[in-house]
């Protein structure tokens, strides 16, 4: 997989932690990948932030009822909504590491998305436009820039299609509608989905420097390859 040009000198910084009581929770340092590695998103009276909400009602035009159950089911994001995917036989039983590695990618993923939330500190379209409806059960003030569902279903994406390639276009997909999801929600904009899947690809390279990450992809890949998925 080609890596981003901006996501290459981050690595050789990764390889240059110390190891220590967070090595053994996390693969990379949240703190080495900065908000500002993110465009700032628009200003909320700007034109380009009206255009973001015109974004959003497009997408609440047409949203069906079967949309909005998927919706709430989402609400509360875990890896299992993604790793779902790869069908009834992947359970965490059956691939303890596989699961410990998506887990721990997705926390580290997480840890990221909230430090660029707090850093920008955007309103989302619901509270800011009285037009957009807000279609899941209510939710906090969390920022809205970047969409924290957006990277952390594209980073479980990510590292299940270096696992499992033959699934990489129904993982990627799957990620892409729940992170489309939360638009059609009414608490996300577009570019809140542009920013999160760019989280979710600096961490991927972040942690692809990692040897704790090299050494658990390889032990879920033994893993694997000693009970081979069943489709």
């Amino acid at each position: 997989m080609r890596l981003p040009v901006f996501v290459r000198p981050l690595m050789f910084l990764l390889l240059l932690l110390p190891c220590g009581a967070e090595a053994a929770t996390t693969y990379i340092n949240a703190d080495l990948l900065p908000p500002t590695l993110l465009a700032p998103p628009p200003a909320e009276a700007s034109p380009a932030n009206k255009a973001n909400i015109a974004g959003v009602l497009r997408a609440q035009k047409h949203v069906s009822k079967e949309a909005v159950a998927e919706m709430k089911a989402e609400q509360h994001l875990t890896p299992d909504l993604v790793a779902a995917m790869l069908g009834p036989d992947y359970t965490r039983e059956n691939y303890p590491a596989t699961h410990a590695l998506i887990d721990r990618a997705f926390s580290d993923c997480e840890a990221v998305t909230a430090i660029d939330k707090k850093f920008w500190h955007t309103r989302r379209p619901y509270l800011v436009s009285h037009q957009v409806h807000l279609l899941i059960d209510p939710i906090d003030t969390n920022p809205s820039y970047p969409s924290g569902h957006t990277s952390g279903s594209r980073i479980v994406a990510e590292v299940l299609a270096q696992l499992f390639p033959e699934q990489q276009d129904s993982l990627r997909s799957k990620a892409a509608s729940i992170a489309w999801h939360r638009v059609q929600a009414g608490v996300h904009y577009p570019v809140d989905i542009q920013s999160g899947e760019q989280v979710a690809m600096l961490v991927l390279g972040a942690m692809t420097a990692s040897p704790d990450y090299q050494r658990d992809l390889a032990a879920a890949r033994a893993e694997i390859a000693a009970r081979p998925l069943q489709h």
